[in-house]
């Protein structure tokens, strides 16, 4: 919203069932009162056209605009985005953003070591499923239906929504593949020289598959391989308190063929509203406000994404092959 009103681009969300009254191409004019109220008008209606501009100021002129412009390189940047890096430390923070990002990640860390050793009620919880994920549940309270003592759980047993959803998407027929798609000689000497980052992190517990839960929240981190996968989300009755946070990042080839592989992503995410920053390869895509089921049916098709893409970039030689994969996904055709 802050975005479509400084760019000054028409915009309204929750609708209801105007789409199904307005249709596309149709001319409309758009009036909002001082009280935010929205009413539309069929046509062009001209006086209320003369009454915008002669009562328009620029965002730019606006003193609180600027200075809130100001205030938000402070805020809004993300430094600290890889926890393995040396520079991921509390002096590393530089704005509010960094400052979050570092609390959250030590947090989740305090939380998994405490339940690797012992922490009351708090244990881990290996998932048993079909696929060889490796996933550990730690649940904070109604994640899981099992006994106290158990320490396996099944697909069956997942009570959380946002971790049934992924987990269910994961487990879709034809996403996740596990024959070894062949690496070109580059991309091989490519993932030797970043095999300094696998092994430095594989002896820490945090760096394996864990998911935290509760029946309604998740944050799960995922390591496949030289990649890594982040989903915070929360899905509940209350449409907005809920939110899904994806973060992916990595890769064992070339930086191009990474890249593209962030791009086929982006494209597909798009596609369920999400909103979008990539860098490299690097993707963090975020969607808010959303209805239960309509959140679980986007979940499970985050779930299928991270698992067809786990081997992708190394099938990405082109940008053609960027196209036609994201055009089979959206068509579920999960062939590689």
């Amino acid at each position: 919203a802050s975005l479509c009103r400084e760019f000054r681009i028409p915009t309204i969300v929750n609708t209801g069932n105007a789409t199904g009254i307005l249709k596309h191409g149709q001319e409309i004019t758009l009036y909002i009162d001082d009280d935010g109220k929205n009413v539309i008008y069929e046509g062009i209606i001209g006086e209320l056209l003369e009454y915008a501009d002669l009562t328009f100021r620029r965002m730019e002129d606006i003193y609180e605009f600027r200075k809130k412009r100001y205030i938000l390189r402070y805020i809004s940047p993300l430094n600290l985005v890889d926890p393995m890096m040396d520079s991921f430390t509390i002096e590393g923070c530089k704005t509010m953003h960094d400052i979050l990002r570092f609390i959250h990640e030590k947090a989740v860390t305090e939380l998994v070591e405490g339940a690797r050793y012992g922490l009351k009620g708090r244990h881990p919880v290996k998932l048993d499923l079909p696929i060889p994920t490796g996933i550990v549940v730690i649940d904070i309270g109604g994640g899981l239906d099992i006994k106290p003592d158990k320490r396996n759980a099944t697909y069956e047993e997942i009570t959380s929504i946002p971790l049934r959803a992924i987990i269910k998407g994961m487990l879709h027929p034809g996403v996740w593949h596990s024959d070894p798609i062949p690496l070109k000689v580059g991309d091989f000497f490519t993932s030797m020289m970043r095999m300094d980052d696998i092994v430095s992190g594989s002896a820490n517990f945090s760096s394996q598959h864990i998911a935290i839960a509760s029946k309604e929240y998740l944050n799960m981190g995922l390591r496949f391989g030289y990649h890594f996968n982040l989903i915070d989300s929360y899905c509940s009755e209350n449409q907005r308190n809920n939110h899904i946070y994806f973060r992916f990042a990595g890769g064992a080839t070339d930086i191009t063929k990474r890249s593209r592989r962030i791009q086929l992503i982006a494209d597909i995410l798009k596609e369920y509203g999400f909103s979008i920053k990539t860098k490299g390869d690097l993707i963090i895509a975020r969607l808010a406000n959303i209805g239960r089921d309509e959140m679980v049916n986007i979940l499970d098709q985050l779930g299928r994404l991270i698992a067809y893409t786990r081997q992708m970039d190394a099938l990405l030689h082109d940008d053609s092959a960027v196209k036609r994969y994201t055009e089979n996904f959206l068509e579920e055709n999960y062939k590689l």
